[in-house]
């Protein structure tokens, strides 16, 4: 959605600048609270949302689980987890949410998390890694649909579901101006099927 959404910001408005950060969800609520940033995507339990914010829902994104393309079990049938848990493993960064509900996956089917780990919430350097070496990693299920077109990985049939709730678009209650709202527009309609067809084949 945000690749789709910005090409139209720019498209209309090539004299604004489109700044994107990636950090810890909670980090980036503070700094939408204190008026640095303008608008949040992400995914988050209801928990998590931070008391003061507006929040848009763009479209639900469940987990899947992906194992690099080149990796020897990538076509091998009926994985269980024991033997997934000795592979080599993407993992969320150690005191965030996901993590946490990563572990407690792990948890309830009675089984140790993986030990041999690359621990990191940049999912585009999960993709490159997953390149290069033999990988696990739990992704969004568009990211994981994108990258298994392109080769980079296959798609494993393991349910992994997180409970994270759907893709939303957080920003304060009062008017952001006439460029974030229209920005928060374009991300709506990019979350549509149909917007996000259109968009991608612009």
């Amino acid at each position: 959605m945000l690749p789709i959404a910005i090409t139209a910001m720019k498209g209309e408005n090539p004299g604004v600048t489109v700044s994107v950060r990636t950090h810890a969800l909670r980090s980036l609520f503070t700094d939408l609270l204190a008026g640095t940033l303008d608008l949040v995507v992400a995914r988050a339990m209801p928990q998590d949302e931070p008391l003061g914010l507006a929040r848009v829902a763009l479209t639900p994104q469940p987990e899947v689980l992906t194992m690099s393309a080149q990796h020897p079990l990538a076509r091998t049938p009926r994985l269980s987890w024991e033997v997934l848990s000795r592979q080599r493993w993407i993992w969320q960064l150690p005191g965030t949410r996901t993590r946490l509900l990563m572990d407690r996956l792990w948890q309830e089917m009675g089984l140790a998390p993986p030990t041999d780990l690359i621990e990191s919430g940049d999912a585009m350097l999960a993709l490159s890694l997953m390149r290069e070496m033999p990988l696990v990693a739990v992704m969004t299920q568009d990211m994981a649909v994108a990258a298994a077109k392109r080769g980079v990985v296959v798609l494993l049939p393991h349910a992994v579901d997180l409970g994270l709730g759907p893709m939303s678009v957080w920003h304060l209650p009062d008017t952001q101006g006439e460029a974030v709202d229209r920005f928060k527009q374009l991300l709506v309609e990019a979350a549509r099927p149909e917007g996000g067809a259109a968009g991608a084949q612009a």
